[in-house]
C-alpha cells in the first residue's frame, strides 16, 4: 500500500502545465465532488459503536498528520509536499480500518472525482489535482474547500471497502448480519448517478459512507 512518489512528481508537472483552465472545468464538472447531491446534513445513516471508535480514531490521525489544521498545513506545504501528506493520511487510514489487502494509488489526474474504491481490484484510487494544479492556491475559500473534499473524499471510499469487507469476514469490525443483508442487496442493486441522483444519494451504502464521513470530519481540525 504504498505509491511511487516519482511518478507522481511527472504527472505534478504535468498538472501545473494545465494551468487554471482545469481548475475551472473541475469546479463546474465535480461542483464540489460529492456535495452536489441532496446535503448531507439531510442524508442520515445509523452509526455503531464500533463506528463511533474509528471515527476518532480517524480524527486523530489527520490531527496528527496535518499538525491541528488540515488547511493551513496543506496550504503552506508545496505542492509535492501535499501528495505526500494526502498519501500518508490515506495509508494510515486504510491500515487502521483493517484494509492491509487494498492498494492505495494517489494520482494527479484530470478526471471528473476527487476518488473511488475498485472493490474488484481491492483498489482505492484518489485524485489530487484540485491541490497541486496552477491557480489553487489564488482563493483561500475554494482552497479550503478542496482540502477538506479530499480527505473527506478518502474516508468515503475506505469506508466502502470496509463495508465490502465486511460481507466476506463475518467479524470485521463487528458489523451486524442485518445492515450486511441491506449493503449485499444495495450492491446488488446499485443505483448509479446518473440515473438517480436523489436515489444515489440515499441508498444505504452511500448514505452509510456519507454519514461516516461527515462524523470524521466534525473533528478534523
Amino acid at each position: 500500500m504504498s505509491v511511487i512518489l516519482t511518478t507522481l512528481a511527472i504527472a505534478l508537472f504535468g498538472a501545473l502545465l494545465i494551468g487554471s483552465v482545469v481548475i475551472d472545468s473541475i469546479r463546474q464538472r465535480m461542483g464540489g465532488g460529492n456535495l452536489t447531491y441532496p446535503t448531507r446534513d439531510a442524508i442520515n445513516a445509523e452509526l455503531s459503536e464500533a463506528d463511533r471508535e474509528k471515527i476518532k480514531a480517524t480524527q486523530d490521525i489527520a490531527n496528527e498528520i496535518f499538525e491541528g489544521n488540515l488547511v493551513d498545513k496543506l496550504k503552506n506545504s508545496s505542492k509535492m509536499e501535499r501528495i505526500k501528506l494526502i498519501d500518508e493520511f490515506a495509508n494510515r487510514v486504510a491500515q487502521e480500518y483493517g484494509l492491509d489487502d487494498i492498494e492505495i494509488d494517489i494520482t494527479v489526474d484530470k478526471v471528473n472525482s476527487c476518488g473511488y474504491y475498485n472493490y474488484q481490484d481491492k483498489k482505492a484510487i484518489f485524485n489530487v489535482l484540485t491541490l497541486t494544479a496552477e491557480g489553487v492556491d489564488d482563493n483561500s475559500e475554494e482552497f479550503e474547500y478542496y482540502a477538506r473534499d479530499i480527505v473527506d473524499t478518502i474516508v468515503h471510499e475506505l469506508r466502502h471497502a470496509v463495508q465490502r469487507k465486511s460481507l466476506s469476514e463475518n467479524d470485521f469490525w463487528n458489523i451486524d448480519d442485518e445492515r450486511k443483508a441491506q449493503w449485499a442487496e444495495n450492491f446488488d442493486n446499485y443505483i448509479r448517478p446518473e440515473i438517480n441522483m436523489r436515489g444515489y444519494a440515499n441508498q444505504p451504502v452511500e448514505a452509510d459512507a456519507v454519514t461516516f464521513a461527515r462524523e470524521v470530519m466534525k473533528g478534523v481540525l
